[in-house]
């Protein structure tokens, strides 16, 4: 998204019409729904026995497991697939994105054009790192 609105800033309304958002935004909903649904059956699958109260505010799923008397390790297993599958892509989408802009700011001829399209990109490429950062 980014990538398109600095390489070519005239065309970006045509080149992420609402079709391409709408894409993008089912694509990003379908993998959401996707996770969900491996948890929710993959938690089918456990036997609990005891107490039935999780001392937890959000529905996290690794005290979910602490309440189950059966064995979770496929659950934990799952778990870490998942979650290291979509770290890992988000990261990679973002420093592939970032390269493209870098590659498409360098080719700006005035120093000016460059040091505003690296400008716009510093609060964003801040927030990715302290966020991905924090994930690693």
């Amino acid at each position: 998204d980014r990538y398109k609105a600095i390489s070519n800033p005239l065309l970006y309304a045509v080149s992420m019409s609402s079709r391409v958002c709408s894409g993008l935004m089912a694509g990003v909903y379908m993998v959401g729904i996707t996770n969900a649904l491996v948890h929710t059956t993959l938690a089918f699958r456990l036997c609990f026995c005891g107490s039935n109260e999780i001392n937890h505010f959000f529905c996290d799923l690794p005290p979910l497991f602490l309440l189950s008397c059966s064995d979770t390790w496929i659950n934990e297993l799952v778990i870490f697939n998942i979650l290291g599958f979509l770290d890992l892509s988000s990261i990679a989408g973002v420093l592939v994105s970032y390269c493209y802009i870098i590659l498409s700011v360098l080719k700006i001829n005035s120093s000016e054009g460059r040091f505003k399209a690296f400008s716009t990109c510093t609060s964003h490429l801040t927030a990715v790192a302290i966020f991905q950062g924090t994930v690693l």
